[in-house]
């Protein structure tokens, strides 16, 4: 009877080890050891090393039985073939990480490497090809029912048709995304964006109403002041459209206050200047608006601005 007992923890014992020797402490929720690996796959993604240190995840991972690490590896290796702008290479590492992961529950990891190639397609303005490889995209995830799928995908067309200008057709998309975020209770804390999304539009096509509208609710699920900022922006461009330049005021204050806590990041930064040039043109103090068109870090949209601004003022030869 002792010797059962004995042999009986020492079974016990043994998974316990077992167990804390393949701990998952880690936002993947893989084992830590491959989460430290690939910790440091990313410092080099950029690297050709890169591309081989995924190759020994996999292997790694395949020892210790992990699946999802696995997925994460072949994603890592898509994601080192795109920074090296290796596209023919990155579409045969996506074929690879989606035979064997349409295997598993990661799919999501499939969704993640194919947003290389639109990526690529975007960053080189070819808007066509990006959009039509969005739509394989998107029918893939409505095909697997995978949430991460559906939902970037939804978010990412409308994101796209924006840029083209094709604005019925974004709508149509953001409010897919949204609907489908308010039915599955899905990464609700994006919602902010996809109002945010819709306002920009209605402002585009000068329908300030609706503007109104979607970037109020933007702000009321705005998850904290970081994001406040960016409605608060497009709010002042929308009140520069209907000439309520009191409330284009009231909008800088508020991004003035939560500058105090939040740090600017470089899109958002560009923004805040491109809409304190808007203002004082508006209010006709030129000299202000001239001087802030040299703090643009990009000459393209400095040189858009101060031409606004002298045809402002009436200057034709400088404004051309």
């Amino acid at each position: 009877m002792q010797r059962k007992v004995k042999h009986i923890l020492l079974t016990v014992l043994a998974t316990i080890v077992a167990l804390s020797s393949t701990a998952q402490n880690n936002p993947y929720k893989i084992d830590d050891e491959l989460y430290s690996y690939y910790l440091r796959i990313q410092k080099v993604q950029k690297e050709e090393r890169g591309i081989a240190m995924c190759d020994t995840m996999f292997q790694m991972a395949a020892c210790k039985r992990d699946v999802k690490a696995q997925c994460i590896a072949l994603y890592g290796k898509c994601t080192s073939y795109y920074y090296q702008n290796d596209m023919p290479s990155c579409r045969k590492a996506l074929k690879n990480l989606r035979e064997f992961a349409i295997k598993t529950p990661y799919h999501q990891y499939i969704f993640g490497a194919w947003t290389h190639i639109v990526n690529y397609y975007l960053k080189n303005l070819r808007y066509a090809e990006a959009i039509d490889e969005q739509l394989l995209y998107q029918q893939e995830a409505i095909r697997l029912n995978n949430v991460f799928g559906i939902y970037t995908s939804y978010r990412n067309m409308g994101n796209m048709y924006y840029i083209q200008m094709e604005y019925t057709r974004a709508v149509e998309q953001y409010d897919k995304a949204i609907k489908y975020v308010l039915d599955n209770k899905y990464n609700t804390g994006e919602l902010y964006n996809l109002y945010l999304g819709k306002g920009k539009i209605y402002c585009a096509t000068s329908e300030y109403d609706s503007a109104k509208v979607y970037l109020q609710k933007a702000l009321e699920v705005a998850p904290n002041g970081q994001y406040e900022i960016q409605i608060y922006n497009q709010m002042g461009i929308m009140y520069i459209g209907t000439g309520e330049l009191d409330k284009v005021k009231e909008c800088i204050e508020e991004i003035d206050e939560r500058k105090k806590i939040f740090t600017l990041n470089s899109t958002s930064h560009t923004n805040y200047i491109m809409l304190l040039i808007k203002y004082y043109e508006a209010i006709n103090e030129y000299d202000k608006a001239l001087a802030l068109c040299d703090s643009l870090d990009s000459r393209m949209e400095a040189a858009e601005m101060r031409s606004s601004v002298y045809e402002g003022m009436g200057n034709c030869v400088q404004a051309f």
